[in-house]
């Protein structure tokens, strides 16, 4: 599966398939709006319950490559993360760059999707791989503490490992669900927008900031080898 994101395109594409239609679409049709029927129907004083609102499909989640061009718009954490971690209890974030203050903003953005996309109440534990800020070390520590206080409060634990390997290269996102999603550039997808802006919507939606040109793959596990990574 190849989906690729052209410059200038005026469509969006989207990995997760769009939801089926009802299969009684062109079915029988109900009583008239005017009708005796639909008037005892509608009456609160009726004295039938009310059917149950159909509850939407869940999305089919497919394996597959995404490419999106540079300087294109209408990208979000929640498009391209949200329904794959959906259900996850233990998520691992693999990015040897959340040091600066717009790449742990960026985590933290993630965790907001992580929370928009969880079942409710459900506890989920978040963590971190990642290198350490040699020019301002103490800063990255306070910065991802702070988030972690933050988000305990909600049932989120997260936690962190710097690798001081110098090796770490790989960036990925690994679900206890069985999914890797893969990222060439990691969580840092924006080109730079006007963060301290209070007033700018670039600043507080994703949508409607600049991308830089980047990939990402779905990679469904197996069981066993999603469990070995986890013990990596």
């Amino acid at each position: 599966l190849l989906l690729q994101g052209q410059a200038g395109d005026e469509t969006e594409e989207d990995v997760r398939p769009a939801p089926l239609a009802g299969k009684n679409a062109d079915g029988p049709r109900g009583p008239d709006a005017d009708s005796p029927e639909a008037s005892r129907a509608m009456s609160p004083d009726s004295g039938a319950a009310s059917a149950p609102a159909a509850s939407e499909p869940e999305p089919q989640l497919k394996e597959g490559h995404l490419v999106i061009a540079e300087n294109r718009r209408g990208i979000s954490f929640d498009d391209l993360f949200g329904n794959y971690l959906s259900g996850a209890k233990t998520i691992t974030v693999t990015d040897p760059y959340i040091r600066l203050f717009h790449q742990i903003r960026n985590f933290m953005e993630l965790l907001e999707t992580i929370l928009r996309f969880r079942t409710s109440g459900e506890e989920i534990h978040v963590h971190l791989v990642t290198c350490v800020e040699e020019g301002k070390p103490m800063q990255q520590l306070d910065q991802l503490t702070r988030i972690q206080e933050s988000a305990q409060e909600l049932g989120v634990y997260v936690t962190w490992t710097f690798d001081n390997s110098g090796s770490l290269h790989a960036r990925h996102i690994v679900t206890d669900t069985g999914w890797k999603i893969s990222l060439d550039r990691g969580l840092d997808i924006f080109l730079p927008y006007p963060m301290n802006d209070a007033f700018s919507f670039a600043n507080k939606m994703q949508q409607f900031r600049r991308c830089r040109a980047f990939e990402v793959t779905y990679i469904r596990l197996q069981k066993q080898g999603c469990q070995a990574l986890y013990e990596d």
